[in-house]
C-alpha cells in the first residue's frame, strides 16, 4: 500500500448505538489501530439497524 494514495475498504458486521452506548467501537478497533497495523479509520457507513457496513481506512 502507498501512504497518501491507497485505502483499505472493509465490509464488516456493524452494530448500531443502543441507549447512547456503541456496541462495536470501530474507531478503536485494535485490528486497524493497534501497534504495527498502521491504519487510521476515516469513515464508516452503517446500515439501518445491525448488518454489514463499510469501513474506510488509510495508512497513518
Amino acid at each position: 500500500m502507498k501512504r497518501g494514495y491507497s485505502k483499505l475498504i472493509l465490509e464488516e458486521f456493524v452494530l448500531t448505538d443502543r441507549d447512547g452506548l456503541c456496541c462495536l467501537p470501530l474507531w478503536n478497533d485494535p485490528s486497524l489501530n493497534g501497534p504495527g497495523a498502521g491504519f487510521q479509520v476515516i469513515k464508516f457507513w452503517a446500515p439501518p439497524g445491525d448488518g454489514y457496513g463499510i469501513i474506510e481506512a488509510k495508512l497513518k
